[in-house]
């Protein structure tokens, strides 16, 4: 159990080709739903858009709450918007951001605030 504790776990995933296990036989359009079920689709485009630093707005709040040193009651009450302010407040240029459910994603090419 002490080597099982200290390990890093990694998943793979398998996506079936096709629903009636034949080979040589492939179904595109049921490959991307798996793939959009188990959440490949988006994890690629957050990779690919060259997202390199991911922040859960609690923890960027933690870390980063020097920046909107008013915002102390509305990082408590609402971490999201907490971040968007103190982005936009101290946005450099060059450092870029993007908002999406529950994280904070820093870019150095685009701002996406979704």
């Amino acid at each position: 159990m002490k080597v099982l504790g200290a390990t890093t776990p990694h998943y793979v995933r398998c996506i079936k080709p096709n629903d009636e296990k034949l080979p040589f036989t492939f179904e595109p359009k049921r490959a991307i739903q798996q793939l959009r079920a188990c959440g490949v689709l988006e994890t690629v485009r957050i990779s690919t858009a060259g997202y390199p630093s991911r922040w859960l707005y609690d923890d960027f709040g933690r870390r980063y709450r020097v920046l909107y040193p008013d915002g102390k009651a509305l990082w408590r009450n609402n971490p999201k918007k907490f971040a968007e302010k103190a982005c936009n407040r101290h946005i450099q240029v060059g450092i870029l951001f993007d908002f999406i459910v529950c994280l904070v994603f820093t870019s150095n090419r685009s701002i996406h605030i979704i």
